[in-house]
């Protein structure tokens, strides 16, 4: 029994001693680096005094670093292996990926802009859904009036222009004008000449020549032609900026505004001829009609405007009876 003691104890101490042998070789390249790195610190900070390691010393630091190094990458072969780690992907997960993670996403459909130009607003609106597309309309002229009435107006101009690939869903921009206006431009691609002289209220009569175009004709009285009380216009009241080329701005600056009741026609901006662009304000430029002279008596003089009597008693009633007791009842 005691020898089986003893056996027991010289293996337990075998044991240590081989772990202890382990851990201290584990721990070697770590102390040699460690130490020899300290002498030649040591080296260096003490250079020039009595104090400083000698140079056989420094060199055994040095050579302890070197195979320190040496016996650390051999013992620890993952610390300075230059390899990328590499994940594994367990089966099990490949097997419960959701199918949608893995299916390509598809292309949203494309559609083709219809073409609506000329149609009135509710059966663009049709022929727009029809092409699973959505839109907005906004007046084409200087005018930016809100749109009520949609049976009132025609699609002048579409952007995207028709048969542009646009996404299902998309919004189209509609530009439109009332009724009469997009009548009048689509048959008037250049500007028609006006008959000088016409009375300018006759010219958007429903024989006119500007017939529809009512409140795009803007009138102004030719240069050199205009009265000493015409007005200047203020020429965008309440407008909004960009729907009207400042060249267009540009070509009436300076004119005085004109009275539809007493003007005669001159000329036009753009001139006879000339391209006009759907929607734009057509200006008219016009002179003073001829006024009419003033009743003349039997010499020659004017007549006077006689005067009623103005006052509160009641010489201005001519109630007969007791309520007008004055001599003109």
């Amino acid at each position: 029994m005691a020898q089986s003691g003893t056996t027991k104890n010289g293996a337990a101490k075998l044991a240590i001693l081989l772990v202890g042998l382990a851990v201290a070789l584990l721990l070697l390249p770590v102390a040699g680096v460690g130490w020899g790195l300290w002498v030649i610190g040591t080296a260096i900070a003490r250079r020039g005094t009595d104090r400083a390691p000698g140079s056989g010393r420094v060199a055994l630091g040095a050579l302890s670093v070197v195979a320190s190094i040496c016996l650390g990458a051999a013992l620890y072969p993952a610390v300075f292996a230059d390899r990328p780690p590499t994940t594994t992907v367990p089966a099990f997960a490949l097997a419960t990926t959701p199918p949608a993670v893995l299916r390509t996403a598809q292309p949203a459909p494309v559609v083709v802009v219809p073409d609506v130009v000329g149609q009135t607003l509710p059966s663009a609106d049709n022929a727009i859904r029809a092409a699973e597309l959505r839109s907005e309309s906004a007046d084409a002229s200087p005018l930016a009036r809100n749109i009520f009435a949609r049976g009132n107006w025609t699609v002048i101009a579409t952007n995207p222009p028709a048969g542009t690939s646009v996404p299902a869903k998309r919004s189209l921009s509609l530009l439109v004008l009332k009724n009469g206006e997009a009548a009048w431009f689509a048959a008037h691609p250049t500007m028609p000449k006006l008959r000088k002289g016409m009375p300018a209220d006759e010219l958007t009569d429903d024989d006119g020549p500007l017939a529809g175009l009512r409140e795009l004709v803007l009138l102004r009285y030719a240069k050199g032609k205009a009265p000493e009380d015409a007005l200047t216009p203020d020429e965008h009241p309440g407008l909004r900026d960009g729907f009207e080329p400042a060249d267009e701005l540009a070509a009436r600056a300076g004119l005085k505004d004109a009275y539809w009741f007493d003007s005669k026609v001159v000329g036009s901006i753009p001139a006879a001829g000339q391209e006009v662009r759907p929607g734009r304000f057509v200006v008219v430029t016009v002179e003073r009609g001829k006024q009419p002279d003033p009743p003349t008596g039997s010499d020659g003089g004017s007549v006077p405007i006689p005067r009623l009597p103005d006052n509160d008693d009641d010489d201005d009633v001519n109630i007969p009876g007791w309520l007008c007791p004055t001599r003109f009842c």
